[in-house]
């Protein structure tokens, strides 16, 4: 009996920290955080000014709960992709991963690829904001690990891994933005998967090694 009117106040506070929650997500995606007021969010989630500060205290705390988010969103996409024993297949499914994630969920994507990075600098949300890099790199250090791994492979030739992993990220990056062009260059979601295979494979065939001997020692084109 003790248990039974705590659900319902408990499924409605929950309801309600959520529609907040998806409401900041839209306008921090489309305007700069330092823009967006209490007044807006309280308004595009059709709640009371009030309640956003007892769910999440502060502007800059639901900020950082958006940015955390958008990134487990993320992660859920390109922590679920199948495995290979390609070191460069790997690389190109998590690819494949964050662009179904960016056409999913395009609030999460911005906030992800312009927002992640930013801090509040208020000292009290330094443990959170260091756990939303740690989730920023995640990734990021699986990308650059499977890198190493390609090279030592023989699928890709012996560069610096951050060089590697900024050609994939730039690839998939600038592929999506071309989902939100106006002009002619303007592709839709349905082009963009076939068009990031086609332009992936021309990026791993412009990173593979180039003498023979590396051809036979190993490595996807190997003979």
């Amino acid at each position: 009996m003790s248990d039974t009117p705590s659900r319902p106040r408990q499924t409605r506070a929950q309801r309600t920290a959520e529609g907040i929650l998806m409401a900041a997500t839209g306008l921090f995606a489309t305007h700069e955080p330092q823009r967006v007021t209490v007044d807006q969010i309280a308004i595009a989630a059709d709640v009371a000014v009030g309640s956003i500060y007892v769910h999440y205290g502060s502007k800059e705390r639901l900020y950082l709960a958006v940015v955390e988010r958008a990134l487990e969103v993320c992660l859920s996409y390109t922590g679920r992709r199948p495995w290979s024993a390609s070191p460069v297949e790997r690389m190109k499914r998590m690819g494949e991963a964050f662009v179904e994630f960016a056409i999913a969920h395009p609030d999460e994507f911005r906030i992800v690829g312009e927002r992640a990075t930013e801090r509040t600098g208020i000292a009290e949300y330094s443990d959170l904001e260091d756990h939303i890099q740690e989730l920023v790199q995640r990734d990021i250090f699986q990308l650059a690990a499977d890198a190493h791994a390609a090279i030592e492979a023989g699928e890709i030739r012996d560069m610096p891994i951050q060089q590697v992993v900024s050609y994939f990220w730039a690839l998939w990056s600038g592929m999506i933005a071309m989902t939100t062009r106006a002009d002619m260059f303007r592709i839709t979601p349905e082009q963009l998967r076939p068009m990031l295979a086609d332009a992936a494979e021309v990026l791993e065939r412009g990173l593979a090694p180039s003498s023979p001997a590396a051809h036979r020692e190993g490595g996807r084109y190997a003979a």
